[in-house]
């Protein structure tokens, strides 16, 4: 019976060389080395201008203060205003440098007032154009000239 070094012995010789040689052959060769591509730039976002919402009625080619129609007009540092049509139907003419609006409009004391936009409301007479949303007052112009009122 062999010995104890004996046994090991013979486990070493089936360490040698030649064996680890063999065992080294039989694995795949290593993968080739993996190339990071280069980081993808983004381009900035597009910004795209809103169109802003149309007027609740088609708004005239010309407003002026000498429409047919028009039975008052007010001047203010800031806007313009016509108000024209018949008693049965007025309309708020409005503009400014901030664009035009056309309202349904009301015969209101000594003035007009508009219907509500947004809750935004338009009130104008002989002293001054008030625009209030919701009850608020947003803005009071004074009138610099007024006629037909």
């Amino acid at each position: 019976m062999p010995t104890r070094h004996a046994r090991t012995a013979a486990a070493i010789g089936l360490l040698s060389l030649p064996v680890l040689a063999s065992c080294a052959t039989a694995y795949a060769p290593a993968p080739a080395p993996v190339t990071v591509p280069a980081p993808v730039t983004v381009p900035a976002p597009v910004v795209v201008p809103v169109p802003q919402p149309a007027a609740p009625y088609p708004v005239p080619q010309s407003q002026t203060a000498s429409t047919t129609g028009c039975v008052a007009s007010y001047e203010t540092s800031q806007s313009h205003v016509d108000i024209c049509g018949t008693a049965g139907s007025l309309y708020y003419y409005g503009s400014s440098d901030s664009g035009s609006l056309v309202l349904r409009a009301y015969a209101d004391g000594d003035g007009y007032t508009t219907e509500s936009n947004d809750g935004h409301v338009y009130r104008v007479d002989g002293s001054a154009l008030t625009i209030t949303r919701y009850g608020s007052v947003l803005s009071t112009q004074p009138v610099l000239s007024a006629s037909g009122s």
